[in-house]
């Protein structure tokens, strides 16, 4: 969290705004992150980079693109 609200302030973004996008940004790594077995969910900070999920080709679309590796 708190290295994407310094991200954010780096830019002309005024405190309110840079902390709602960092939090957001927060959430969805989160959403998007792994749990292997039990223990905690590790985010995947690099949501943003990959397609949404009704973009995949339909043998594709069951996994998150993370794992098709």
């Amino acid at each position: 969290l708190s290295a994407a609200l310094a991200g954010m302030l780096t830019g002309d973004v005024d405190l309110p705004q840079a902390t709602s996008e960092a939090l957001s940004f927060l959430d969805q790594s989160l959403e998007s992150g792994f749990r292997p077995g039990m223990g905690l969910v590790i985010p995947d900070r690099f949501f943003w980079a990959q397609p949404p999920q009704d973009e995949l080709p339909d043998d594709e679309a069951d996994f998150p693109p993370s794992r098709l590796q």
